[in-house]
């Protein structure tokens, strides 16, 4: 017994894909555009914010640094800044062997503090 005629959404695939490899082949084989040109003029000139360009031949202010003798271990330490409120146990827990020095920024009896709490991370920094 017959299942009946093809469904229309088979019949509609097989149209869609051979429409598209026709496609396909007619870009493939299509010649490259010879109008085509490269833009070889410089690029246009824009003045900067400050009105002069950066003056790259200005010596950079980083020295660099010296290496330990053979032997030695460099050390680390993980800076972290928090207010009262915040709890951070969990860097404890997850990062045992990295020692953290702790600011609290809103405690002014706190071991290490900020000269004034401006919401600045930049002032939170080790000496030493």
């Amino acid at each position: 017994m017959l299942a009946g005629p093809p469904r229309l959404l088979s019949l509609l695939t097989i149209l869609l894909l051979l429409i598209l490899t026709w496609w396909y082949l007619r870009l493939v084989r299509a010649p490259y555009a010879s109008s085509l040109r490269t833009d070889t003029s410089p690029p246009p000139q824009i003045p900067y914010r400050g009105g002069k360009a950066p003056d790259f031949g200005i010596p950079l202010r980083f020295i660099d640094g010296t290496p330990k003798p053979r032997g030695t271990n460099y050390t680390h330490v993980l800076v972290v800044p928090k207010t009262t409120k915040e709890d951070i146990r969990w860097m404890e827990e997850e990062i045992p062997d990295t020692p953290l020095v702790v600011y609290e920024v809103d405690n002014p009896d706190a071991e290490n503090k900020v000269p004034k709490n401006k919401g600045r991370e930049a002032m939170v920094r080790t000496l030493g």
